[in-house]
């Protein structure tokens, strides 16, 4: 069974693995990116960290692809003009990878001269259990039930606000 931890929205992701990375790594700095980040969600030491978190219906090969075809090179060129020194790309994303993807990713990241890897829910998982406190801050990431039924909610709420604009144009 695939792995895939429950997040609100990007934002929800952003902050959960940017408190869990700075947890574990105690060089670890978020960049806040609402100007385009570069590529870089965070960095320690060598290594460029990127946060992913598609809409459910774009969790797929072709949208992990893109990204990764995206983001590698845009990290480069950041890297390169900021004389940082980056050798790692790690792209975290709230499941695991196929392993189509997860190859691509390597392979990618070795073109433009990093060495790649992702981080999925089985290592973010693995990660919480070391820092129980940020688990306790994002109960609603290790309660899938609880995350289905208020994506169910907020559905119901955005089809009755359609509705009731619709009714509104009549």
């Amino acid at each position: 069974m695939k792995s895939i931890l429950h997040f609100l929205n990007q934002s929800d992701f952003e902050s959960f693995t940017s408190q869990l990375l700075g947890e574990d790594r105690p060089n670890f700095m978020a960049i806040e990116g609402a100007g385009g980040d570069g590529g870089f969600d965070g960095v320690d030491s060598d290594t460029v960290f990127q946060m992913y978190f598609p809409e459910t219906k774009n969790r797929n090969k072709q949208h992990y692809i893109k990204k990764i075809d995206t983001d590698i090179p845009k990290a480069r060129a950041t890297a390169d003009r900021l004389n940082f020194e980056a050798k790692k790309w790690i792209l975290i994303v709230p499941e695991d990878l196929s392993t189509e993807v997860t190859l691509y990713l390597v392979a990618k990241a070795k073109e433009h001269g990093f060495s790649g890897m992702y981080w999925g829910a089985t290592k973010l998982t693995a990660l919480v259990t070391k820092y129980p406190h940020i688990k306790e801050a994002f109960p609603g990431v290790f309660l899938p039930e609880l995350k289905s039924n208020v994506e169910r909610i907020d559905q119901g709420v955005g089809e009755i606000k359609q509705q009731l604009l619709a009714q509104a144009g009549d």
